[in-house]
């Protein structure tokens, strides 16, 4: 049998190349930019051609000539391409994602308040001056082209008549709303942020179960089947009581548990978890008991608890909301909900994440953290709906590391919201009307540039408008909103560079791997248009979520893979099945001998008190005196390993020490053959970015077996 043959883009260390050559494909060639991954990948397999460069510069044409086929005979094209591009966002009917991801036929938010269809996005190159307008109160910062037009009222001075002065006395006036370009604009100028007035269904996830059901086989004999069956969740969301609760829930709340699935006999375990301090413990499992739902409290760490609860419906029904924090959202639905039943929803977010501040004998203000931008996005809307004020946004803390306590620690971008009651003698710039929020403009520059970048337009039905960075822009006949906040950053072209080549070269069968958090939040938005883009070339597509620690790697792993099949060949797209048990780390390391002297060696002062009392799978914040090191945990023998990341945090399941070389090979299914360039920190790295080769190895040896057979 000839070999089948693949091309990975995007090669990194070779983790998926290692499983191909597993599955027993040739590869013609990797495709890699990263100069040290290409040393590994070069130490490892030098028979394999290797493009070291740009793909963006890599035409079809090319490509074929260095891997020596023709177009359409390649078997499998692999890569794993960054898909969370970084551009202006757009408020849509249900997430809001970024202008270079909108697509025709999609229900966006106008200037408005109402939902309209996108006709046309339009593109074009252009070389020239950018505005870039810094509004106040910590809104997001816009660039655009001059002649962009905004929604705005232009600030003047008027004279008030006054009996005891002679000139009258002067004070700030706005002009009507009317369609501004940015060049015209000018400081202490108010933008609109519109309010969502259109009244909008909650599209909730469908409740799956396992039901066991008796049939006649082709034999005749009766035989017992499982199935899934699907149920609507049966909560009422909409009481004032359940508003509060899914407050606090955006507030404090996760999820735990996936709905079930055929291919894994195992129980599915569903559960809302709030995490709270000890005195709120017992006031919020009264709130859930007032609601029919049944709770258990947990102590967590040094006062804080665990409150869980094990309905399916409300797991559901918060599944809306979000998983985790900086993956959260506020629907759109919620916007359009009464008065009484917003502001329960604000109390109780703010009950969780926020605190009062005592201003004067009038007022008061609250202010609430969050990782998660979109909730910053919605809060500040609905607050100005509600209470009629306008909240300040702040930056807490820029991703990366930073000081907390006097610890050094590795941080997400983290915002505070803020608002005051209002009070009679109180005045700010910005304002509150029936339309939406009218935020000042701070301050106003010009971006220069000697390259190109891409700009973008939408074309709307009706209202010809739509709601970027928070504002509501015009849809101009010539240049519009620049698509890319970091015109510089390669991630934001890399699928399309990615999907360019699989329609270029034709190959028979496509396979792209990529982080769950293209999956959720408002990525689930950004995967359907990935999935569609895939179709355009002409293949069938089907992505499924994957956990590698069910196909022979002790490393519990998590990655969707997408697989495509050209059309032409007539075979549906499918994965591979996971084995029954996942498998853990005491077979896999059994009799093991290491150097552990550089882990030692590498591992954080800090964290080596926490790691004598951490025991098996715990994490680091549960002893860290409200530090949060959630990322710093210890690994289990009796479990697969924790997911490996580009960051060493992953600590030895016994000592009390980072892994070793050999130890995070073994934990992601490569040989102790493999070779990486560089020190430990540098294989967390490579690891961090690779897909198990075993994983890929099942793969690889399903698409063989049943899709190139």
């Amino acid at each position: 049998m000839v070999e089948p043959t693949v091309i990975s883009t995007f090669a990194g260390a070779g983790g998926s190349s290692l499983g191909y050559q597993l599955a027993g494909f040739r590869e013609l060639l990797a495709i890699e930019w990263d100069n040290n991954a290409v040393k590994t990948f070069r130490l490892n397999f030098p028979d394999v051609s290797v493009y070291h460069g740009d793909i963006a510069k890599l035409t079809g044409t090319e490509c074929m000539k260095l891997a020596g086929i023709e177009k359409g005979q390649l078997d499998i094209l692999d890569g794993s391409p960054p898909c969370f591009p970084k551009g202006t966002l757009i408020t849509t009917k249900q997430y809001i994602i970024p202008i270079d991801l909108i697509t025709p036929d999609m229900k966006i938010l106008t200037h408005r308040n109402q939902f309209r269809r996108v006709k046309k996005v339009n593109k074009r190159e252009y070389l020239g001056n950018l505005i870039k307008i810094k509004m106040k109160y910590g809104r997001e910062d816009i660039s655009c082209t001059p002649d962009h037009q905004f929604f705005a009222r232009q600030r003047f001075s008027k004279t008030r008549d006054c009996k005891n002065r002679k000139n009258g006395s002067k004070y700030k006036a706005y002009s009507n709303p009317q369609w501004i370009k940015a060049q015209d604009l000018n400081i202490g100028d108010v933008l609109l942020e519109p309010h969502i007035l259109e009244v909008l269904p909650l599209e909730i996830l469908k409740i799956i179960k396992k039901q066991r059901i008796n049939k006649v086989g082709q034999s005749g004999k009766e035989i017992s089947e499982t199935q899934l069956i699907e149920s609507d969740c049966c909560i009422d969301w909409r009481t004032n009581a359940m508003a509060w609760l899914l407050g606090f829930y955006l507030a404090e709340g996760h999820l735990r548990g996936n709905n079930p699935m055929l291919k894994i006999e195992k129980p599915c375990r569903r559960e809302v978890i709030f995490s709270v301090n000890e005195k709120e413990a017992i006031p919020i499992a009264n709130k859930l008991q007032d609601l029919n739902l049944n709770s258990c409290i947990q102590n967590h760490g040094q006062g804080g608890c665990r409150v869980t609860v094990t309905s399916i419906d409300f797991w559901a029904l918060c599944s809306v909301i979000g998983k985790y924090a900086d993956g959260k959202y506020i629907p759109a639905a919620f916007h359009t909900m009464s008065i009484e039943w917003q502001k329960e929803f604000i109390d109780g977010y703010f009950t969780g994440d926020g605190c009062y501040i005592k201003k004067g004998k009038n007022s008061f203000k609250r202010k609430a953290t969050t990782a998660s931008l979109s909730i910053v996005q919605g809060m500040t809307k609905m607050i100005a709906k509600v209470f009629g004020v306008v909240a300040s946004v702040d930056v807490l803390y820029f991703a990366g590391k930073s000081v907390i306590m006097g610890k050094n620690v590795t941080v997400k971008d983290t915002y505070s919201i803020s608002f005051t009651l209002k009070t009679l003698d109180r005045i700010r710039p910005g304002f509150v009307d029936k339309s939406g929020q009218w935020i000042p403009i701070k301050a106003i520059s010009v971006i220069t540039s000697d390259k190109s970048i891409d700009v973008y337009n939408l074309e709307i039905d009706e209202d010809q408008s739509y709601i970027a960075n928070n504002f509501a822009v015009h849809n101009c006949q010539g240049f519009s909103l620049a698509g890319k906040r970091k015109f510089n950053d390669p991630r934001n072209s890399l699928f399309k560079e990615y999907a360019r080549l699989l329609n270029e070269l034709q190959p028979k069968v496509f396979v792209m791997e990529n982080v769950t958090g293209m999956v959720k939040g408002y990525m689930k938005q950004v995967y359907l248009i990935i999935i569609k883009t895939l179709r355009e070339c002409g293949y069938k597509a089907k992505g499924e979520i994957l956990n590698a620690k069910y196909f022979n790697v002790p490393q519990s792993r998590e990655r969707v893979i997408i697989i495509g099949v050209r059309e032409d060949l007539g075979i549906e797209p499918s994965h591979p099945k996971p084995q029954n048990r996942p498998t853990i780390m005491r077979k896999a390391l059994d009799g093991l001998k290491t150097d552990t002297s550089e882990a030692f060696l590498m591992t954080p002062r800090f964290i080596k008190p926490l790691l004598r009392k951490m025991k098996d799978y715990e994490s680091a914040s549960k002893y860290s005196n409200g530090i949060r090191y959630f990322n710093h945990s210890r690994n289990s023998i009796n479990r697969s390993s924790r997911t490996i990341s580009r960051t060493p945090v992953i600590y030895h399941h016994k000592e009390e020490r980072l892994l070793t070389r050999e130890e995070l090979k073994i934990i992601a299914s490569f040989p102790l053959s493999f070779q990486f360039v560089g020190n430990v920190r540098a294989h967390y790295n490579y690891i961090g970015n690779s897909v198990p080769p075993n994983l890929m190895k099942a793969i690889a040896d399903h698409i063989k077996t049943n899709i190139l057979r």
